[in-house]
């Protein structure tokens, strides 16, 4: 049962920005060396082998991310408790094992001097004395960090749900941690217990590491998705840590199960999981949006050679806008990019026809803001994709009669059922869209306007059409 709970808690999608984006991915090294070290640990290998075999694993997760180094610190104190001999003085334990100690603080502190060597602290980064300046910020912070997988997905705000979700299991956490110094002598519980210690041990230290070095940005940066990566762990360990505690104190006759505390324990159950419902709904939901703006990013990038649009490339690169445009080119001429880089701004030579273009979307509200902008709203399906619209383009007649692409529209997607239900496909169920964009000063004469879904997997455009609106009068008007 303890199993199942963790795989649910592992593979929790509110961790969707490391799934989904590549530069994210390092934040699975640390905890796969860790959890890999903790196997090594309790196998039946040699001391020695478990040294070598955790240090390389320390090694590697040291030089792959940031708070990597502290897979040596987690690693440490259950190599010593479990090449710990039953019945052996710790003292005695510890001269046997001196040399492979000392091995390991040497080695750990070469690879530290090592990793800061010419390090040179980002000039947008905040001082490290923060936390000192601002101590119940930093509190604030280290429990948002701690408690931000199940603070999600209800209208309670986030950073009020994940400080009570930190410091209830903070408190869980001391609790287990009174028992088991209670309980130091015992070997055998503290060598049940080591590897879910080292567990909990490493999202507490990442905490303690990130409230140190990014109190600056706000308390909402210890919300970001990137770390959920990292804190689920420490959910997963106090579970098997609490469940640890009671099995022995229950054993011991120290600890009773009444009614009292049944109900207690099926109320807590009941509120986790529907939290974890609920932040669940949330991740997978926030999935589709990264994917919706990746999508709009893409599509400015495949159109950045014949119309780029500044804004939309600098939200996709973080540097010079040349500079991306260059490496575009580079990987497009390597035969990288797919779908090419587009060769036109005129968007019938990409265009798709249908004779029934019910198939492709219709525009269903077109509403003048002010200073040439406007707020469209619609539903548009990619018959290869059967999903919603990548992009919206937006084009203009020139005088040579091309469908000249004037901007590119993010949007923000819709449920609509009355799609599915015409079309009778529930896969067109988020079909919907909504976006505000503003023409480029630089057009004067809005002629034969046109909205089209665009597909960036194929670089396919299909026409929007719509039959209460007419557009040109719109954007005139």
């Amino acid at each position: 049962m303890l199993g199942l709970v963790a795989n649910f808690l592992i593979f929790n999608p509110i961790q969707y920005r490391a799934w989904l984006l590549g530069l994210s991915s390092v934040f699975f090294i640390p905890i796969a060396c860790i959890t890999t070290g903790l196997v090594v640990a309790y196998s039946k290998l040699n001391d020695r082998a478990k040294f070598i075999i955790c240090g390389g694993l320390s090694t590697i997760s040291m030089f792959s991310f940031a708070s990597g180094f502290l897979s040596w610190i987690v690693l440490f104190p259950v190599l010593i408790i479990l090449t710990q001999r039953y019945e052996e003085p710790l003292i005695l334990s510890i001269r046997r094992r001196l040399w492979l100690l000392l091995g390991w603080v040497g080695t750990f502190a070469v690879f530290m001097a090592i990793y800061f060597y010419g390090y040179t602290k980002p000039a947008y980064h905040p001082s490290l004395v923060e936390p000192l300046k601002d101590p119940s910020g930093a509190v604030a912070y280290f429990l948002t960090f701690l408690g931000s997988p199940f603070a999600w997905g209800t209208s309670i705000n986030s950073l009020d749900l994940a400080q009570t979700i930190g410091s209830l299991l903070v408190i869980i956490l001391l609790l287990d941690g009174f028992y088991l110094f209670k309980n130091r002598k015992n070997i055998e519980l503290w060598q049940r217990s080591a590897g879910w210690i080292a567990l909990a041990s490493y999202p507490l230290l990442s905490g303690f590491s990130a409230t140190v070095g990014r109190l600056g940005f706000g308390l909402s940066e210890a919300l970001a998705s990137r770390y959920t990566v990292i804190t689920v762990h420490i959910f997963i360990a106090a579970l098997y840590l609490t469940a640890i505690v009671v099995e022995d104190a229950t054993s011991k006759g120290i600890f009773q199960i009444n009614r009292r505390i049944e109900r207690s324990f099926i109320i807590s159950s009941t509120l986790l999981i529907g939290l974890y419902g609920l932040t669940y709904c949330y991740g997978i939901g926030q999935m589709n949006a990264l994917r919706s703006e990746r999508a709009y990013l893409k599509s400015c990038i495949l159109f950045v050679n014949v119309s780029p649009d500044p804004t939309c490339l600098e939200r996709s690169y973080f540097g010079e806008t040349q500079e991306l445009k260059s490496m575009s080119n580079s990987l497009n001429n390597l035969g990288w990019m797919q779908p090419p880089l587009m060769t036109t701004n005129n968007i019938e030579k990409i265009a798709r026809y249908s004779v029934d273009s019910v198939s492709y979307g219709w525009i269903d509200t077109i509403e003048s803001k002010c200073d040439r902008t406007y707020f469209v709203r619609g539903w548009a399906v990619l018959p290869t994709q059967h999903q919603a619209a990548d992009s919206i383009l937006v084009t203009a007649k020139n005088q040579a009669g091309d469908a000249i692409l004037l901007k590119i529209i993010q949007i923000e997607i819709e449920r609509r059922d009355d799609v599915a239900k015409n079309l009778r496909n529930r896969a067109f169920i988020n079909t919907g869209w909504q976006g505000t964009f503003r023409f480029p000063t630089a057009v004067k004469d809005f002629t034969n306007i046109k909205l089209w879904a665009f597909d960036t997997n194929s670089s396919k455009a299909f026409e929007l059409k719509s039959k209460e609106i007419t557009l040109d009068s719109q954007f005139n008007s």
